[in-house]
C-alpha cells in the first residue's frame, strides 16, 4: 500500500492520495474498444491543481494477453500534474475512479503530446496529430469518425460507427487516515 502524507506547505508537494475533480466525459465505445476523453473544468489531485487539463484514454480489449491501452496527456501539463493525472486515472489512488477505470488501467502507457480539444456549436472535436482524430456530437446522435493510431503501442482503431455517451462527473475522494 502506499503510504499516507500530509500536504504541510503550499511549497511542498506531498501526495495524500485524495482527489476532487469536476467535468465532463465523451466516450466512444465499439466491439470491446473504448476511447474517453476527460475535460477536467476543475480539480485537484494529491495537491496539485488539475483544472483545465484534458485526459484521452484507449483500452483496446481486442489486443492479445486481455488487452492493452493507452493514456495521452497534454505536453502543456506539468510535471506534477502529469504524475497526479497518470496515479488517478490509473485507479492507483482508489475511489471512485479506480472502480470505474478497473484493474486493466493500471497497466496503461502514457504518453505527453499535443494534445488540442474544441467543443464548438455540440460538437467536440480531439487532435492528436498523428496519433488521433475524434469529431463527435456531444448530443450522441452525430456520426462519430474516431481514428486511433499509436503503432508503438500496437493500437490502430479507425470507426465511423461508436456508439457515444456524454456525462457530467464530479468525483470527492479523501482516502481514510491510518493511525500511527
Amino acid at each position: 500500500m502506499r503510504p499516507h502524507w500530509s500536504i504541510r506547505t503550499t511549497d511542498e508537494w506531498r501526495p495524500d492520495g485524495s482527489y476532487v475533480i469536476a467535468g465532463s466525459v465523451l466516450e466512444a465505445t465499439n466491439a470491446g474498444r473504448a476511447l474517453a476523453v476527460w475535460r477536467i473544468s476543475a480539480g485537484r489531485v494529491n495537491g496539485v491543481d488539475v483544472s483545465d487539463q484534458v485526459i484521452v484514454t484507449f483500452d483496446d480489449g481486442t489486443a492479445p494477453k486481455g488487452g492493452g491501452g493507452v493514456m495521452l496527456l497534454d505536453e502543456a501539463a506539468t510535471p506534477e500534474q502529469a504524475l497526479a493525472l497518470v496515479d488517478a486515472f490509473s485507479g492507483r489512488l482508489g475511489g471512485p475512479l479506480a472502480d470505474l477505470v478497473g484493474p486493466q488501467s493500471r497497466d496503461r502507457s502514457f504518453a505527453q503530446v499535443p494534445l488540442h480539444c474544441r467543443i464548438h456549436g455540440g460538437v467536440v472535436a480531439v487532435l492528436v496529430p498523428g496519433r488521433l482524430r475524434l469529431v463527435a456530437g456531444i448530443d450522441g446522435r452525430a456520426t462519430v469518425e474516431v481514428l486511433v493510431t499509436g503503432r508503438e503501442h500496437d493500437l490502430v482503431w479507425h470507426d465511423d460507427r461508436a456508439r457515444l455517451t456524454h456525462r457530467e462527473f464530479r468525483w470527492n475522494f479523501h482516502p481514510p487516515r491510518r493511525s500511527s
